[in-house]
């Protein structure tokens, strides 16, 4: 048989039915081989496809091989709600890596969602992906203590998760929320709980929102912070703030047509 028909594809839209069979796969075959190890728990994938989603499957005969979870979500961008498909991970197991089956089921999933959905697929991943990149080479940045901002830089039009969910830690003022979830993360040997800032709203100073929801809860709940960089909030402010680069990533947006402008302002991130 040909390596080009080796693998089935099909697309699982009831997590009820799927939920088991995925967390048994992750345990099995998720390791990034590297120092840093993440945890993903049911609680993660509950929240993911709370409002729907899609689980692209890929397999060798019956055998799952490689899975792809999508989750539908709610951002809003100034005053609008936008429906998006948003993906988690790639997970591939051991024996079938290097073989393009990664780039093969994105692909495939997120073509099945834009036939029948109509709508985009972003995700955030390594550099590789034949996908259109909004974000290119951005930092993701983390923190053990945060410093003060010497100078407020200001929000503009942020593309934020709507979310009404108990998953999240959140830090709410008056000028805006921030959106944490928990993930236990092995970094060099050792067991931690880190906290994973998803997405954030504020109509004032976005650095200063984030120091305050660092130095005043978050960082008293979690060991560790982390946050994505992106055309706002950028790595050199974030640098100042205490945060430290530990690795980098391409945002990708597989969109019908040309990307929406709104993607500029994209403020959703899931490690």
């Amino acid at each position: 048989m040909e390596e080009a028909t080796k693998y089935n594809f099909i697309f699982l839209e009831d997590y009820e039915k799927f939920s088991g069979a995925l967390l048994s796969f992750l345990r099995l075959n998720y390791s990034s081989g590297l120092e840093t190890e993440a945890e993903h728990e049911i609680s993660f994938f509950e929240w993911l496809f709370s409002k729907g989603g899609c689980l692209g499957v890929a397999r060798e005969e019956e055998k799952w091989v490689a899975v792809y979870p999508v989750g539908k979500l709610t951002l809003k961008y100034k005053n609008d709600p936008f429906t998006v498909y948003h993906a988690a991970l790639v997970c591939v197991n051991k024996a079938h890596r290097f073989r393009g089956l990664a780039q093969k089921i994105v692909k495939k999933t997120d073509d099945f969602l834009k036939r029948k959905y109509s709508l985009a697929v972003s995700g955030v991943g390594a550099t590789g992906l034949r996908i259109p990149t909004t974000f290119k080479d951005f930092n993701v940045l983390t923190c053990t203590k945060v410093k003060r901002p010497k100078e407020k830089v200001f929000s503009s039009h942020n593309f934020f998760l709507i979310d009404e969910t108990s998953f999240f830690t959140r830090y709410l003022t008056e000028e805006g929320e921030v959106l944490c979830y928990p993930l236990t993360v092995t970094h060099k040997g050792k067991r931690e709980k880190w906290g994973i800032i998803a997405s954030y709203f504020t109509k004032g100073s976005w650095n200063g929102l984030i120091f305050e929801a660092c130095h005043n809860k978050l960082l008293k709940e979690f060991d560790r912070i982390l946050i994505f960089e992106n055309y706002e909030r950028s790595s050199d402010a974030l640098t100042q703030m205490g945060f430290e680069k530990f690795s980098s990533f391409n945002l990708y947006v597989d969109s019908i047509g040309k990307i929406p402008a709104r993607y500029l302002y994209y403020n959703l991130f899931l490690f």
